[in-house]
């Protein structure tokens, strides 16, 4: 993972101008509609105003369909500038590109493909906790596979889901605790025979056969090997002692499971079944972190964008 992603990731990556300028548009060769954001210098995510023909700040992301040039030029944007890739449905991370990539005039198109997908497990650290935001939500989504199935696309994707077991204890504290863990198909928005149909798998098919044409769909169209392993949800029950009878602060250990979420799209690019399942153990335990003692938060965003920023979006 290059540090322009992560940095995507963890919502602390900036725009800078170099000073040349152009107009751009883009081109979608996956098989999964994308929304484009523009980054800005204080790292803020800008949607599209169609109606101004520029970014900006409160608007949703420009949408291209999947497998096509969107038809427009935006207003002049500077080279430095990061555009960032989502898809436009779930909103799940799916790529960032700098300006520049898209070549120079008048070839200035910005092209997202399958090569640019982060692989599979490959989607950063799990989230960090600091003085503003002292226990971190789940990771965003990142779509790291998509492909078609007969007339219908799949797309895969990851994140990191922080865990009930998650804990912390006080300074010269001592407990113990009882809970279990979850591997294996968590929910589903549809039966197991719709879910099979849907993927080629045939309608009886079981959780295998599932698996395989899953990952038959998506290493067709991957730069990297997608191994997809669904099976019936298991539990299992732990026991354990946690002490900080010794220890001078409190500790806080935050739990995190890598979880895929699988979807079948529909031909608007609309997810309408999907299954959610937890990765094999062992489970990434983040810490210990005090919690009087965190970082400063890495980025504030006290303002979207810089005064010389909204005077470049302002050109026609």
């Amino acid at each position: 993972m290059t540090t322009a992603y992560q940095q995507a990731l963890d919502g602390t990556l900036t725009s800078t101008s170099i000073g040349s300028t152009a107009q751009f548009s883009f081109n979608n060769a996956t098989v999964i509609p994308l929304g484009v954001y523009l980054v800005s210098d204080r790292g803020v995510w800008l949607g599209y105003d169609s109606d101004g023909n520029t970014f900006g700040v409160g608007y949703p992301s420009l949408g291209v369909s999947p497998g096509s040039e969107w038809p427009g030029l935006t207003g002049q944007l500077d080279y430095g500038w990061y555009f960032v890739f989502v898809n436009y449905f779930t909103g799940a991370f799916v790529a960032v590109l700098q300006a520049a990539s898209g070549g120079s005039d008048p070839q200035d198109w910005v092209t997202v493909d399958n090569d640019d997908l982060l692989d599979a497990n490959d989607i950063g650290l799990p989230p960090v906790p600091n003085k503003g935001v002292v226990i971190p939500p789940d990771s965003p989504r990142v779509v790291v596979g998509c492909g078609k199935a007969g007339a219908n696309v799949i797309v895969r994707e990851q994140y990191w889901r922080r865990l009930p077991t998650s804990y912390s204890i006080a300074r010269g504290q001592k407990r113990r605790e009882n809970y279990t863990t979850t591997t294996g198909i968590e929910n589903t928005t549809s039966d197991q025979s719709d879910i099979a149909s849907a993927v080629g798998a045939g309608a009886g098919a079981s959780w295998g056969p599932i698996s395989a044409s899953i990952s038959a769909s998506l290493n067709a169209s991957s730069s990297s090997f997608q191994q997809v392993t669904t099976s019936t949800r298991t539990t299992s029950s732990v026991a354990q002692t946690f002490d900080n009878t010794e220890g001078d602060a409190a500790k806080m250990f935050l739990h995190w499971q890598l979880t895929n979420v699988v979807s079948v799209l529909d031909s608007h690019g609309r997810p309408f079944s999907s299954l959610i399942y937890a990765s094999e153990d062992p489970a990434v335990i983040g810490g210990s972190y005090d919690p009087d003692g965190l970082p400063e938060r890495p980025l504030r965003k006290a303002i979207p964008m810089s005064p010389q920023m909204r005077e470049i979006l302002a050109r026609k």
